[in-house]
């Protein structure tokens, strides 16, 4: 199915033309850059709940040779332990999240990156309130930076496209190449940029 096909279906005629302005106004977009790294594999799932699951996501990380999974919906709670948190990562790799605001279910964002990638968290500059997100600066090959940004967009939030568009331009102002990982949840739809 051509991506075309797959908005039309997905998301109404307005939300779509939207979302592709958004995109167009920020300036740096191409019709299919892929990020600048070859030889390494990305992953994005959502998990509903990482504890839960946390043999399959080791599982999916080695069979497809993974050195990143995105990771939304993992409803870890600020009240889990580390070791909880700590766990969803397998050896050799490390894990930035971001949980939801409150004690309130579902939710969350988390990256894990292989060692390798010496994966730094970034913090972004605005405090966004229609989506969760986690961003994280990867060192691959030749000293390149891979900025992954995971979001996550709850049902029912407000102002998304207004947000939308101003993470588009903090990330396009930050050194190196820029991923971005989107889940919305109202359609099921996955947008990579």
């Amino acid at each position: 199915m051509k991506s075309d096909q797959l908005l039309k279906r997905c998301c109404s005629p307005v939300s779509t033309i939207m979302l592709l302005g958004l995109l167009l106004l920020s300036g740096d977009v191409e019709p299919n850059p892929g990020p600048c790294v070859t030889n390494m594999n990305l992953g994005l799932i959502n998990a509903h709940s990482v504890t839960k699951k946390i043999p399959l996501i080791h599982n999916l990380i080695d069979e497809y040779d993974l050195k990143c999974l995105a990771i939304t919906e993992t409803w870890l709670k600020a009240s889990c332990s580390d070791t909880a948190i700590l766990d969803v990562a397998p050896p050799g790799y490390s894990i930035h999240y971001t949980h939801r605001p409150g004690e309130k279910s579902g939710g969350g964002v988390a990256i894990v990156a292989h060692k390798s990638l010496n994966a730094k968290p970034i913090n972004l500059q605005y405090n966004y309130s229609s989506f969760e997100s986690v961003v994280v600066r990867l060192s691959v090959s030749n000293n390149k930076r891979l900025n992954v940004v995971v979001l996550y967009r709850p049902p029912r939030s407000a102002d998304f496209v207004n947000e939308i568009h101003m993470l588009i331009q903090e990330s396009a102002s930050m050194p190196g190449e820029q991923l971005l990982l989107v889940t919305l949840t109202r359609r099921r739809l996955l947008l990579v940029i």
